[in-house]
């Protein structure tokens, strides 16, 4: 089995970004640890707690970290594995990072086909991660789509079927790089689900609006794999796309939208999900625009985060809150059990010198 290598992090590579934090309320509450300060509130239950960017632009034994698309949490560690997408002919990497309170890089791998060979950026454009509880890992890309599982050496061992329809067009619906850009897996692991960042075409209005997403759900057999099961709809903000969503309990979502405009820059969302396997099979419904509001999942708004503090934040272009950044990649911690979470968010650079690597903490009271 293939280790984890071991990598040599100058103090200069972990250094070389900005690390801004909030100081904690001193005082205990009754419900568990103490609030965070008013100083750091984004909005009723949201706050920025910090953010690390000292990961920007480093190259660590030849390999550029960059392009960083998703999340994971190690559970029961304080270790998070975070996926870089395409990026030319480079192989494709996971890279390990301990708690976000104090990161520092601990190791990579390269995910390789079942022969060995790695996975680079002409063929792999990966963009959904969860990691199971027996430490395989599943990995959704762009290019066709896919969703692979690799072993936890980043070996790939098998694969989940996509449906016909989420394939790029011709051959399905999807549009090229904006296909299964999430993957969500359960705390017990029965569901998984994936949606598409944008519309399919057939989901399109007669005026031409995109809003809405199928959110494809697998269920898991006994033969420990998962196949689809049925879809459901949701629909985004108006300009925004899905980023990226985490299953934070059996019967609820976490998902992050964004949108990118010249001279505002990004205006990240992040929405909860009641109960997505309650909401109506949409599978056979040839276009999701003509359904009614309550053939979709219920989503609340938990938090605009152009709202929070910058907490001293700079990028190298025009942002109308500039802590904001390319979101692409989440995670969700409960350690005070349900309710109050930590949300980190992973920022991905597109490997372009005016973006920033950024990791940035929330504290997020959830419903």
């Amino acid at each position: 089995m293939r280790r984890w290598t071991a990598l040599a992090v100058a103090a200069a590579v972990l250094g070389g970004g900005c690390s801004r934090g909030v100081p904690q309320a001193a005082t205990p509450t009754p419900s568990g640890p103490p609030l965070p300060p008013a100083s750091s509130r984004c909005t009723d239950g949201v706050h920025a707690l910090r953010y690390f960017d000292g990961l920007d632009k480093a190259s660590v034994s030849g390999a550029t970290i960059g392009g960083l698309s998703a999340l994971a949490y190690v559970e029961d560690t304080t270790s998070y594995v975070m996926l870089t997408d395409r990026n030319g002919s480079e192989p494709s990497r996971l890279w390990s990072v301990t708690d976000p309170a104090s990161p520092r890089l601990t190791g990579s791998i390269v995910l390789r086909k079942a022969d060995g060979t790695p996975y680079t950026g002409e063929g792999l454009d990966a963009e959904g991660l969860v990691r199971l509880g027996d430490g395989r890992l599943m990995v959704s890309s762009e290019y066709e789509p896919s969703i692979r599982i690799f072993d936890a050496a980043g070996t790939e061992v098998g694969s989940v079927a996509v449906p016909e329809r989420f394939r790029v067009a011709p051959a399905g619906e999807a549009t090229e790089n904006a296909t299964l850009e999430s993957l969500a897996v359960t705390p017990d692991g029965r569901f998984l689900y994936t949606t598409t960042e944008g519309a399919l075409k057939g989901d399109t209005s007669a005026a031409g609006a995109n809003r809405w997403r199928r959110l494809q759900i697998y269920e898991r057999g006994g033969d420990g794999g998962y196949r689809p099961v049925r879809q459901v709809g949701y629909e985004t903000t108006a300009g925004h796309r899905v980023a990226d969503a985490v299953a934070y309990a059996p019967d609820r979502l976490l998902v992050l939208e964004q949108a990118y405009e010249e001279g505002i820059g990004h205006t990240p969302k992040l929405y909860a999900v009641s109960d997505p396997n309650a909401a109506p099979d949409v599978t056979g419904v040839p276009n999701l625009s003509t359904v009614p509001p309550a053939s979709l999942v219920t989503k609340r708004l938990v938090a605009d985060l152009t709202k929070c503090p910058t907490l001293g934040a700079r990028t190298g272009y025009a942002q109308t809150n500039q802590l904001m950044e390319s979101y692409e990649g989440m995670s969700v911690r409960l350690p005070h059990g349900r309710g109050r979470a930590m949300v980190e968010l992973i920022s991905d650079d597109n490997f372009a010198k005016e973006q920033v690597t950024r990791l940035l903490t929330l504290e997020v009271a959830l419903p």
